[in-house]
């Protein structure tokens, strides 16, 4: 049965945050009041963060708000004929996280040495500002990418301690991600009449398209896709985006599938078959390559470790970081010979992009590469030419073109030093299973090999839970038991 702790009390400060929270955001969709939505998200946020019980209820409220962000921005939106400042409701989860931060997260500062590179990105963003910069609403899309996803990591780590119970925050998430399938079910079947009813064509414009789309009569493309050359519908539920929804299904099977948090099997095996329905009707190449790459990675750990003979996990792990990219290079590059489709541009951007990374390491300025600043220029339509010759559709080029080289291994070293902590810590793990650890040590490779063919990889939406993933094996640390 799924853990007794599910039935026990909801503590009435998480009641009242969320509402303050909610309540705040719907008005502001309705009244383009957006700095109304904005105060009390930080005001929400700082509140949640105080709560003594039931702490992961905090990491819980985060992925609620990502999960009804474009719902409330569209209903509320449409509701009342709203078109302003709608795009700045977007923001709303990243001031949340600020708030929990600030509430928490400044207590006891505790350095490793993912922060000392992640605070080395952040001097190469700075530095990047004085070189050149893009439109406001560009810079700052970026910066919420490049900052986000550390925070919540980090705020993660404070919440992830010996009280902090995955039992209950799982069950939770079992609850939701059941609730997202039906409704995106319902919606798939419903389709753009029942999309519009809701508002997606405000959280189109929410999302910066042009101010035509209020007019849309149809979906965009990005509920159609191609895979394995057939043409597909793809389910976004409540995201209103089926390549986000994608990454954030995946994290919640790995959170299902690698953490003992019932001991029904028959409730977990049902609860991991229907996530992987849902994976499967949101047709995200990005999310199926990071699925199948968890599912292997301890697989591969293994196998490599037999290779090449020898105990040293470290050593293994130095090895397939090397061949694990090279090995997803060789498979995409035949998928796009092969069955072609979208994929197309994914390696048009990398061709184009990296030389004009490499003959400007320390960068061309933020906000001035990737699809943030194709979405956001006030100039003449950028062609698809410059568009993917400066990121577009790759997240880690992008970054790599506006705060350079150094900025973009900088990320990359924060990724690779929170995989370095957890298996310098492996054998202290107490209670979770060998594989799930080997499997958390290779996300954030595998998060990077991720980000380079696509775009979405840092966006809130996508890269939170996997945050959470994270930091989770912090509650079985022997100095935390």
């Amino acid at each position: 049965m799924i853990s007794s702790r599910w039935n026990s009390g909801i503590p009435i400060k998480y009641i009242i945050s969320l509402l303050m929270l909610f309540v705040s955001f719907f008005y502001s969709a309705m009244s383009g009041l957006f700095w109304i939505a904005l105060f009390f998200a930080i005001v929400s946020g700082y509140y949640i963060s105080t709560l003594r019980i039931r702490r992961e209820l905090i990491l819980y409220s985060i992925i609620l708000i990502l999960v009804f962000q474009n719902f409330i921005i569209g209903v509320g939106a449409h509701l009342a004929s709203n078109a302003t400042g709608l795009s700045y409701l977007t923001q709303v989860p990243l001031f949340f996280v600020v708030g929990i931060f600030l509430g928490s997260g400044l207590k006891n500062i505790e350095y490793e040495r993912s922060m000392l590179y992640f605070i080395l990105l952040l001097i190469f963003i700075a530095f990047s500002l004085f070189i050149g910069r893009g439109t406001f609403n560009s810079i700052f899309a970026n910066l919420r990418n490049l900052v986000f996803f550390y925070i919540v990591y980090y705020v993660s780590k404070k919440i992830m301690l010996k009280e902090f119970s995955i039992h209950y925050f799982v069950s939770k998430i079992v609850i939701l991600s059941i609730f997202i399938l039906v409704i995106g079910i319902i919606l798939l079947i419903g389709g753009f009449p029942l999309y519009k009813m809701i508002g997606v064509n405000e959280v189109y414009a929410a999302k910066s398209a042009s101010l035509d789309v209020l007019s849309a009569v149809s979906l965009d493309d990005r509920f159609y896709s191609d895979i394995i050359g057939f043409s597909v519908n793809r389910m976004g539920s409540l995201y209103y985006e089926p390549v986000s929804l994608g990454y954030l299904l995946v994290g919640m099977y790995l959170f299902v599938t690698l953490f003992d948090w019932t001991s029904d099997i028959l409730v977990k095996n049902i609860s991991k078959v229907l996530l992987l329905i849902a994976i499967l009707l949101s047709f995200g190449k990005g999310s199926f390559l990071i699925l199948l790459l968890s599912i292997f990675a301890p697989l591969l750990h293994r196998f490599f470790k037999k290779i090449f003979s020898t105990g040293n996990d470290n050593l293994v792990f130095n090895i397939a970081i090397v061949l694990i990219p090279i090995f997803v290079y060789f498979f995409s590059t035949y998928y796009n010979v092969v069955f072609g489709g979208a994929v197309g541009n994914h390696f048009i951007a990398i061709s184009q992009t990296w030389p004009n990374i490499l003959s400007a390491p320390l960068g061309h300025g933020l906000g001035i590469g990737g699809n943030a600043s194709r979405t956001f220029s006030n100039s003449d339509p950028i062609t698809d030419n410059q568009w993917l010759s400066t990121g577009g559709e790759t997240a880690l080029l992008s970054f790599g073109y506006q705060i350079g080289l150094i900025g973009m291994i900088a990320l990359v070293f924060t990724f690779l030093s929170i995989s370095k902590k957890i298996l310098k810590h492996m054998g202290e793990y107490t209670r979770l299973p060998r594989n799930s650890v080997i499997t958390i040590i290779y996300l954030p490779v595998i998060l990077i090999v991720a980000s380079i063919f696509q775009d979405n990889t840092f966006a809130p939406q996508c890269i939170s839970i996997y945050m959470m993933l994270l930091a989770a094996p912090n509650v079985y640390l022997n100095k935390n038991t």
